[in-house]
């Protein structure tokens, strides 16, 4: 996995393109002596992190100049550089070499962001100076630019993956919130699942400050918000969470069953995949045909001032139309366990269907799942188990088993 990321962003013909643009900014610029550094006998061991850095080292050390000529430099060649991961050397030139010369680091990195991400740079710097950051990044949040705006959320995220968490964020994220209520609207789907995300991540230790959010949020007639709340609570909402259900039009229901939970292999090679299939019923489910019938019925009734005991049944259990489309509305989600090396397990939840309207008592379901090994998970030989939850609710359960890759 690291040999396919590295090939992708950092191969030696794109490290010479960035020396090449540096030195159109800085004649001496050595890039031969530059690209002998980068790839030293040590290239092939490092990590992606560890490559990113190596390179930005390498920068630092060929052009031989203090920080700010060098930052310079870096930002002029910046201009003429297109939007990829493989200039994310720029903003970790930052961190290394910036932190003593915040204003001057905070500006280069809106600029950096601009064809890689500081996203994970700008971390050390709100650290550093909360107060001065968050003006900084406030400011970016109504930037023309969506690269910015983008920055100005994902930056302050408190949990934000491949970086070291914000512990006063995660305690009280008050000073976000502005940022993201700037952003509620943004046009743009880059920015909106930076929105989201940052919200998900606060959900995970302050539910009911999301919750609160999403309500007020929940008002705007506006897709884009709509399309951030769902991305925010998809946490809260994997964990059952019944006021984030209401909030999208589902409640938890008892008359929900889940049958024929079946693999279609009771062992899979890891690297290979599988598929399941199940049946979801709901026992109390009331057709149109029933509905319209139960409707008609209770409204001759009225009139001729009659309540049948059919009449009393459906308004007790409150078959009218609200609380129908209510009912069968579900969220579908499955569950797997995945062993981990030590022995225990660790659940993973994966949407199935986000809201789904049951047209029918019973409905038969098919899905398939990849066992790949991937850079965020390992795979391990042993027992699985994968359930259905629908509503929040764990329905079915059944077990695989994993075997070795041949």
């Amino acid at each position: 996995m690291r040999n396919k990321i590295i090939n992708s962003i950092l191969t030696k013909e794109i490290v010479s393109q960035i020396g090449q643009q540096i030195k159109k900014s800085y004649s001496p610029f050595d890039n031969k002596a530059f690209l002998n550094s980068v790839f030293n006998d040590e290239w092939d061991t490092k990590r992606i992190k560890e490559c990113v850095q190596h390179v930005s080292e390498c920068v630092h050390q060929t052009l031989n100049l203090p920080y700010s000529q060098s930052l310079d430099i870096l930002l002029d060649a910046n201009k003429r550089l297109e939007y990829t991961y493989s200039h994310l050397m720029f903003p970790y030139y930052v961190e290394l070499y910036g932190q003593n010369y915040f204003h001057e680091s905070m500006i280069a990195l809106k600029e950096f962001t601009k064809t890689s991400t500081s996203e994970f740079a700008i971390r050390h710097f709100i650290l550093q100076n909360e107060q001065e950051a968050m003006k900084y990044m406030y400011e970016w949040s109504k930037d023309s630019n969506f690269h910015v705006r983008r920055l100005a959320s994902e930056g302050c995220r408190p949990l934000l993956p491949w970086s070291f968490k914000i512990p006063q964020y995660v305690r009280d994220p008050t000073p976000i919130l502005p940022i993201l209520e700037n952003l509620k609207q943004d046009p743009q789907i880059y920015v909106q699942k930076s929105v989201a995300n940052n919200l998900n991540d606060i959900s995970k230790n302050h539910p009911e400050l999301i919750l609160q959010i999403c309500n007020s949020w929940n008002k705007i007639n506006d897709q884009s918000t709509k399309f951030i709340l769902k991305r925010a609570c998809r946490t809260i909402l994997k964990q059952g969470n019944q006021d984030a259900l209401n909030l999208f039009g589902v409640a938890s229901n008892e008359s929900i069953i889940v049958s024929n939970l079946k693999i279609d292999q009771e062992k899979v090679k890891i690297g290979a995949s599988f598929s399941f299939s199940f049946d979801i019923e709901d026992t109390k489910f009331i057709s149109k045909e029933q509905h319209e019938y139960f409707r008609s019925k209770k409204h001759n009734s009225k009139n001729n001032n009659d309540v049948s005991s059919d009449e009393s049944d459906f308004e007790n259990n409150n078959f009218n139309q609200e609380n129908q489309i209510h009912q069968k509305m579900l969220r579908i989600e499955y569950k797997i366990d995945y062993l981990k090396k030590n022995g225990s397990y660790s659940p993973k939840i994966f949407i199935f269907r986000g809201q789904y309207a049951l047209q029918k008592q019973k409905v038969s379901f098919k899905g398939f799942q990849n066992v790949e090994q991937i850079v965020t998970r390992k795979h391990y030989p042993g027992l699985h188990y994968l359930s259905i939850v629908v509503n929040g609710v764990e329905k079915a359960k059944v077990q695989f088993e994993l075997l070795q890759e041949s």
